[in-house]
């Protein structure tokens, strides 16, 4: 179970469900496309030997890095409307001594280390200031232990990367990143020979590593998971695939988050488009939660409805799997009746910022009582206040925080105006329809 009491604390009173019947209109949010695999779409539909055309894609500062890092790679793509389209690949990949500039976006640079590491000649990969701290250790050696020479004074961008990689057999501690692992994957599957990647328990964020799996096989790769006591083990051949025309990206659950936290804190219906129902995408689990809580949700002609509600009492949320819905869930988190435990997920001391002491001093700067821990935090809800938050130039905080205003008397003032741009351009025009 992903949402589960704290023992000890609660009466049946606390637990009645406190659900206020709300006299607004539904307000109708078109989710974008999920951002995660907009990169991976982008990343394996530039490289067919047919063309594809990628619908609904996200088109953002991140995965617009993705498109200029393939550009830069021999890589070249259209715009048709909304779509974005890739010719037939002639040559392969190609590279005249270009850095790869990744800008702010983690998961260019991790997928692009891999698909750097297939050529032969130099490749440099660097991006902003928060990129350049990001460590990239494990997965730099799993290169090196492939036979690509790999410079990088402490891990963290600028990196240089000469190829190609070997295939063969390989291993990944599953507790840092699964960027690493979709990395490797993704370049094993291009690789001429067969390989192996384990990744050893426990392994966080798994959810993303079967999105690349999915991504993989949906685009003709022969990569098949097999799950052990120790961990996922995946044999991969590669081989030249029979992939689709087309793709089409499904609407991104993390982003949909923030619209629904504005309905639930103003007391407005929510109708969400653009979701997958059956989506392998981790951050769906929202819905599980935002339902224990206290919130209606149901689906109607593919569309998600959220209808406002709470629920008191003490509650424990293991993030692992889901990291990306720490932001949202600690503002929910704080106009909840009870303690809420969100836990699980050390990797957030290693996103665009520290998620975990940037959400927990933005929340004490709004009277918040709460208790900072190492894999996130516990929060004793309450009645937050308005007031000033730094946004630590991070899309996902500033998102959160901006959100959170809507629930306080006077508003939140926060820095960073623009960074949501990273990953939902319409977020203060859909933000508005909540006012």
């Amino acid at each position: 179970m992903i949402c589960h009491m704290l023992t000890g604390t609660m009466s049946p009173e606390k637990l009645e469900d406190m659900r206020v019947p709300s006299t607004h209109a539904p307000v109708v949010i078109q989710i974008p496309g999920s951002k995660s695999m907009t990169h991976r779409a982008f990343m394996l539909g530039a490289q067919t030997q047919s063309g594809c055309r990628i619908l609904n894609p996200l088109l953002a500062e991140d995965t617009r890095a993705t498109l200029a890092c393939l550009e830069v790679l021999g890589m070249p793509h259209q715009r048709l409307g909304p779509d974005v389209v890739f010719p037939p690949v002639t040559t392969g990949l190609t590279h005249e001594g270009q850095p790869l500039d990744c800008k702010n976006s983690g998961t260019t640079l991790r997928l692009f280390l891999g698909q750097a590491a297939r050529l032969q000649s130099e490749v440099l990969l660097t991006g902003d200031a928060s990129l350049r701290t990001r460590p990239n250790h494990a997965l730099l050696d799993a290169l090196r232990d492939g036979g690509v020479r790999v410079k990088s004074s402490n891990g963290c961008a600028p990196v240089h990367v000469s190829g190609p990689i070997r295939s063969g057999c390989y291993r990944l501690n599953g507790q840092v990143s699964s960027q690493f692992a979709s990395s490797l994957l993704c370049a094993l599957a291009m690789t001429k020979g067969d390989s192996t990647l384990s990744v050893l328990q426990p392994i966080l964020s798994r959810p993303y590593l079967d999105m690349t799996v999915q991504m993989l096989q949906g685009f003709g790769y022969a990569v098949h998971p097999q799950s052990h006591s120790d961990g996922m083990h995946y044999s991969v051949s590669g081989c030249d695939p029979v992939s689709p025309l087309e793709w089409t990206v499904e609407g991104d659950w993390s982003t949909a988050l923030f619209p629904t936290i504005a309905g639930l804190l103003t007391q407005t219906p929510v109708e969400l488009i653009g979701l997958s129902r059956d989506s392998v995408q981790g951050d769906r689990r929202w819905l599980d939660i935002v339902r224990a809580w206290g919130a209606e949700c149901d689906w109607n002609r593919g569309r998600l409805r959220v209808r406002p509600g709470t629920r008191s009492g003490d509650q424990v949320v293991d993030l692992g799997a889901c990291p990306d819905l720490f932001p949202g869930l600690c503002v929910l988190a704080a106009f909840r009746h009870g303690k809420t435990l969100l836990h699980g997920a050390p990797q957030l001391r290693y996103k665009e910022s520290d998620r975990i002491r940037a959400m927990v001093q933005g929340l004490r700067a709004l009277s918040v009582d709460l208790e900072e821990r190492e894999d996130g935090v516990l929060i004793h809800g309450g009645r937050p206040t308005g007031g000033r938050v730094d946004g630590v130039g991070d899309h996902r905080i500033y998102m959160a925080f901006s959100v959170m205003g809507l629930g306080t008397s006077g508003g939140i003032d926060v820095s960073g105006y623009g960074c949501e741009a990273v990953s939902y351009p319409d977020f203060h025009l859909d933000l508005d329809k909540f006012r």
